[in-house]
């Protein structure tokens, strides 16, 4: 859903809204990435996905009350905000834009699903890393060697990951050693996908 609304410029480290506060309403994303995260009761921060341009973000809080998470901006942001209350107008009696809305909150709903299982399972470091090293760069199927950007840091990798930046900068040193990626200049190449896949599953 294109809601018009003029634009607004945000610097990398915004943070458009926290964990817990009131709603004031959505944000539609021009250009840039925003970090959706909360924080568990030992205090660990959690990424639970990351929206990309195109997305609406802030719309279970708008649609409940209250923000589930909190938004802070990756990169220079560019974003529409919509008032909750005029977001809110609109779905009334449209059920095209209510059709879509209802499908935006199921895609959070998963992804916050699957947070909470990557976390919980008792899978090792090593297969979580290789997991989430696939499943960004190399499509379902074939092993030939796979390259791309690596825009997160450790940090943000580990809270994804549910493990410390230390353990994840140690696993890029491993992997590398190990001839199984290659990485420089900010990004990735998945030098033995075939291997990677095995230890992703275990």
């Amino acid at each position: 859903m294109i809601l018009s609304s003029k634009a607004a410029e945000y610097p990398k480290g915004s943070i458009l809204f926290v964990e817990g506060e009131t709603a004031a309403g959505v944000y539609q994303l021009a250009s840039g990435r925003v970090k959706l995260s909360v924080v568990s009761p030992q205090g660990r921060t959690v990424i639970v996905r990351i929206a990309s341009p195109g997305e609406l973000v802030g719309l279970p809080g708008t649609l409940n009350g209250r923000y589930a998470a909190s938004a802070e901006a990756l990169d220079r942001l560019r974003a529409s905000f919509i008032p909750r209350q005029h977001y809110l107008g609109l779905l009334q009696g449209q059920s095209e834009d209510s059709l879509q809305a209802a499908q935006a909150v199921s895609a959070i709903c998963k992804a916050l699903y699957q947070a909470t299982r990557r976390l919980g399972l008792p899978a090792r470091a090593r297969a979580r890393f290789a997991g989430f090293l696939l499943g960004r760069l190399a499509p379902p199927g074939g092993n030939g060697e796979r390259r791309g950007a690596m825009e997160l840091t450790h940090e943000q990798i580990g809270q994804l990951l549910g493990l410390s930046r230390e353990t994840v900068s140690r696993l890029f040193g491993e992997f590398k050693r190990a001839g199984w990626i290659e990485a420089a200049g900010g990004g990735v190449a998945l030098v033995d996908t075939a291997e990677l896949r095995k230890l992703a599953a275990t």
